[in-house]
């Protein structure tokens, strides 16, 4: 029975402000022994996104205006994707409309894909980077300057690419590197912040 609550600094603490449960939601069926999870993606983001969390491999996932839940509206959870699309834990971003995520789906090293959020068809999505045969899509991000990812080959050879208009661009990193780790602030800023670790003799 774990349950998602909004708390405002300065509300009443005793005062529960469920916004992702079994109990209020029954229409979503998640079951009691589930951890649902509601979480901003980015600080920036107009939804929120409801991860119905438990030992699966793959979670389902639910999404709702932000503006809704801050104006403590009726929150409407809509389905996003289900375990089955096997989607990579936490691995979505919302980009204004679009929906981008790394999946596991027909792609055991993984590719990147969207969907539109307004319908999104999981089932054909958009690919923005196909599956690599010798390589695994480790994490990505979006940006104002396009979306960056990284691969890792037999754990030891880690590579930086930038896609931009359909246009895939590797970046050299100062060093070989064993894994590249990226974050970014979002898709307004151009920035990306990258770290480096290889293996030294």
């Amino acid at each position: 029975n774990s349950k998602t609550v909004l708390y405002r600094i300065g509300e009443d603490p005793k005062k529960r402000n469920v916004v992702f449960d079994a109990a209020s939601f029954p229409e979503l069926g998640i079951d009691t022994k589930d951890y649902p999870v509601a979480k901003l993606i980015k600080n920036n983001d107009t939804y929120l996104i409801g991860y119905v969390s438990n030992s699966s491999t793959n979670w389902d996932a639910f999404y709702t205006p932000l503006d809704a839940v801050l104006s403590n509206k009726k929150i409407t959870w809509k389905p996003l994707f289900t375990r089955e699309d096997k989607v990579v834990k936490n691995s979505g971003k919302f980009n204004d409309n679009q929906f981008i995520y790394k999946t596991a789906k027909g792609a055991s090293n993984f590719k990147i894909a969207a969907v539109d959020i307004n319908t999104p068809d999981f089932k054909n999505p958009s690919v923005l980077v196909e599956e690599r045969p010798d390589e695994t899509i480790n994490d990505f991000v979006v940006t104002k300057e396009g979306l960056f990812f990284t691969t890792v080959k037999n754990g030891v050879e880690a590579k930086l690419f930038q896609v931009t208009d359909q246009t895939e661009k590797r970046i050299k990193v100062p060093k070989v590197s064993g894994q590249i780790a990226i974050s970014a602030k979002g898709k307004e800023d151009p920035n990306v912040m990258v770290s480096i670790k290889g293996w030294s003799s």
